[in-house]
Formats: structure tokens, sequence, C-alpha cells
């Protein structure tokens, strides 16, 4: 079973939004959809974005490259889009103003009010939406590039501060040498930099996300997914030579919990009717998110074996405060 095979239920889209099959119209010297680890200068129009080490970089090219998008992922920022193309402003009270980025590119900057209300979805009818009080910024184009705007999850908190650990990325593009993103390695693959963080874990190790872990063999090795949420452990690959079983959801993040297997915790499976993995939720207030939702995890293992399954959950333990981690993709409480 290829890796490839086992990712196939994996939620990419929560780090894009966007498909890796657009853009398909493009020369096949321009990737439609490629990405790369940090450190690297990535550029977009006429600028480039620093990428630091320990993320990465992903790029999209959309509506027959009319629109070329620029995410990175893994920034203590947030999530940081940059994409071809002016800020959006009809309909949408705001203020705009001007301020030199200490590369010394010009920016405009558009401070949004908080808006809710009912917009055009489909022609014929209105759609509910609502977003909070935020900045955007434009950055020109010239020398054939097309405008960019920035946009940032760090751009709906009140100190205006907090914009330049974001704003201090950007230079020009003729300051640096442009990375080049590696693209997909196969039709309809997703490149692993925009899935995975560069952490490998290699056995013999322990490894654990939140309280929960396995004590990898030799031959073993666990990827990291980039987590998409706070509130939700980051979901992990285990490998060997010959399967692979995908782990997510969460392990308890509230409260220490007691040393023990996971099996023998109180959680109830419920298999996934095309026989491709299943799902653990807890009754006992024991395992909980940390808003008292129940704790449900998600294991996928593809064509593995039946015994090779059973036999990898029977290793899962539950570590107490994380106490005989090696590696941990989580904090644990």
């Amino acid at each position: 079973m290829t890796l490839n095979t086992a990712l196939k239920s994996i939620w990419v889209t929560l780090l894009c939004g966007c498909s890796a099959a657009v853009g398909a119209q493009q020369p096949s010297t321009v990737p439609a959809d490629a990405a790369s680890y940090g450190p690297a200068m990535v550029c977009i129009g006429n600028y480039a974005v620093r990428v630091n080490e320990g993320e990465a970089a992903r790029r999209t090219i959309m509506e027959s490259g009319r629109v070329e998008q620029l995410i990175l992922i893994g920034s203590s920022s947030g999530r940081i889009a940059l994409r071809t193309g002016t800020v959006e402003t009809v309909n949408r009270r705001f203020e705009r103003d001007e301020l030199r980025l200490p590369s010394g590119v010009t920016a405009a900057r558009y401070r949004f009010e908080r808006w809710e209300g009912y917009r055009a979805g489909i022609p014929g009818e209105a759609v509910w939406s609502s977003e909070p009080a935020h900045r955007e910024y434009q950055l020109q184009g010239d020398d054939g590039h097309q405008q960019v705007r920035i946009d940032s999850e760090a751009f709906a908190r009140r100190d205006y501060k907090v914009d330049d650990a974001v704003l201090s990325r950007i230079v020009p593009r003729s300051a640096v040498d442009c990375a080049t993103l590696e693209a997909a390695a196969a039709p309809g693959a997703v490149p692993s930099a925009a899935v995975f963080t560069p952490q490998t874990v290699v056995g013999p190790a322990t490894f654990c996300s939140g309280q929960l872990g396995l004590a990898l063999r030799d031959g073993e090795r666990v990827r990291i997914f980039w987590p998409f949420d706070d509130r939700i452990a980051p979901m992990w690959i285990l490998q060997d030579d010959h399967y692979a079983m995908q782990f997510g959801g969460g392990p308890p993040i509230n409260r220490p919990v007691a040393n023990g297997r996971f099996l023998d915790a109180d959680f109830i499976e419920s298999r996934y009717s095309d026989g491709s993995g299943g799902a653990w939720r807890s009754d006992s207030g024991r395992y909980a998110f940390g808003d008292g939702s129940p704790l449900t995890i998600y294991i996928g293992y593809g064509g593995a074996p039946r015994e090779h399954v059973e036999a990898t959950m029977a290793r899962l333990t539950f570590f107490r405060a994380g106490r005989g981690c090696d590696v941990q993709a989580m904090p644990a409480p």
C-alpha cells in the first residue's frame, strides 16, 4: 500500500481551500499546485515573502492563470495569504491610508468595520454572512506584475503592531532570489510540504500527540500534519515498510488522565461503511476537549489487514501529562 493511497481521505482543503486540479491549463513549467518548506524567499507578483524554518509555502494558480495565491502554513501569526488582485471594497465600510514597510515597499492599508448581514449568493438568493473588524493590505503592481493583496488572521486583532510581524516579511522581488517550489509528484497528488510539517519521527522513540502516544519500533516512522485548529491535536500518519495508518481528532487536552492502554479506556468504536477506518468516541468526562465536548479520535487504516490494525491499536497508550514521551506533537496538560 502506498502513502498516496493512505492519504485519499486527508483534509487537505482545510489548508488551501482550493483544488489541486485548478489551473490545469498552465504550462508545465509553472506548476498549478506546488509547495516547499522554509527557510526560503517565495515570490508572487513583484514581491517576495520570507518563509521561516519550520513553516511552508503553498502556491496555487487559479482561474486559468488569472489569479495566483500563496499561503504560508505554520506561521506564528496564523494563516497568511497573498493573492494577486485587488482588495474588495464594494458595499463595505472602511478607511484607507498608506504606509511604508521596513523593506521600503509602499502598501495601502484598508481598515474594515465589523459587518454582518445578507450578501448575494447564487442568482436570486442571499446568504447571511459576517466578518469582524480587520485590516487588509494592498501592494502596488508594476513591471508587468499584478497587484497583490495580503490577508492574515493577525489582521483581525485590535493591536496594529501585530501586523508588523507579517508585513516585515515582504521585500521587493528584485532584491532576492526566488525559491523554486516543488510540484506534486504525480497528477492529483498533493505536495507533502502543503500537508505535513517538516518533522519526521523515526523509531525507536515514543511519539505522543498530547497524552496519546505510541512507542515506535525500528522501521516505523511518524509524519505530522499541519494543525488546522488549536483545539484539536494535529493528525499524524504512522508508517512502516508495508502499511500506513492515519490518526486524527485529538487526545484529551483539558486535564491529565491516567496511564494505560487506549483500548482499555471508555471509547466506543464506529467503523466506516467502506472499511477504511473508524471513529472512537468517549462517553466519559475524563476524556473530553477543553470545552467539555466528547472526545472523538479518528483512525484510518486503508488496506491494512485487520490483524495489523488491531496489533497497532493495542499499542496506543495514554501517558499522564505526557510523561514518558520522547517527542510531542502537541503539549500535554
